[in-house]
């Protein structure tokens, strides 16, 4: 490839940049294939058969180097055939643990019901947002939180009424 092709940066299209690659070594290929068949001097063979041989080797290496560059193409038009047909990406969302209060999962703001195991599939498409809500957990850590400090309190509480019948005595 020549330098100015950014190999690296041409993969990162996936089949398509592979196929602009492979098309553009063949055209190489080819292009330097045949520059050196123009260059040959046909003195240089000794009898007719020799001749023949060596046009059907040409024949046959120029034909080789057409069908790598058809594949190129066909490679190019599947792979842009494959990104126009189905532009998404399936991924699974996985809560853990599975059990207890789970997050909300929104595709789109279209809800997302999660399975027994906590775990979702989603087909996000191009600049699809997925938002994970917590509320409901926040609220459940709320409700959990105020519990404890009604114990607490209820404990304190406690506490205080035990010091005050008991006189002398104390914590």
């Amino acid at each position: 490839m020549p330098d100015t092709i950014p190999v690296l940066d041409l993969l990162e299209y996936g089949l398509p940049g592979f196929a602009v690659i492979l098309f553009g070594m063949g055209y190489r290929l080819l292009n330097k294939f045949q520059s050196e068949l123009l260059a040959v001097d046909m003195n240089q063979f000794s009898s007719p058969k020799m001749f023949e041989n060596w046009a059907e080797m040409a024949e046959s290496l120029v034909f080789n180097a057409r069908i790598f560059l058809l594949v190129s193409v066909l490679f190019f038009a599947g792979g842009l055939a494959m990104a126009i047909i189905d532009p998404s990406s399936k991924i699974i969302l996985s809560i853990s643990p599975p059990e207890g209060v789970q997050p909300e999962i929104k595709l789109q703001e279209e809800l997302q019901p999660l399975d027994g195991e906590g775990k979702v599939k989603l087909s996000v498409k191009e600049e699809h947002v997925v938002r994970i809500l917590n509320h409901p957990l926040v609220t459940e850590m709320n409700d959990l939180k105020r519990q404890v400090e009604d114990v607490q309190s209820q404990f304190r509480q406690y506490v205080a009424d035990t010091e005050a019948r008991a006189l002398g005595v104390g914590f």
